[in-house]
């Protein structure tokens, strides 16, 4: 599959936040984690959470989570509609 060139972030390098003790890039950050990669505030990513808000969420029991992959889109698809992230 071909992604698009985009000065997007890539999420899944670059630091330690992120990965597990092994050193293996997580799949799903929590909130901490997701507003930190995206250098915004974890009340700004709450507020920009479906279904306030356009990003994507894993909600499980006492938990929220946000997927690399969908935090990527959601950066590639704001940036192609000329946007910033957040702007609908």
């Amino acid at each position: 599959m071909n992604r698009p060139e985009t000065n997007a972030p890539n999420l899944c390098h670059g630091s330690e936040m992120g990965m597990t003790k092994d050193g293996i890039p997580k799949l799903l950050l929590d909130v901490r984690e997701a507003s930190a990669a995206l250098s915004i505030s974890p009340r700004t990513l709450w507020s920009l959470t479906s279904p306030r808000g356009p990003i994507p969420a894993v909600r499980l029991p006492g938990r929220v989570l946000y997927s690399r992959a969908a935090l990527e889109r959601w950066i590639a698809e704001a940036e192609q509609a000329g946007g910033g992230p957040g702007d609908d």
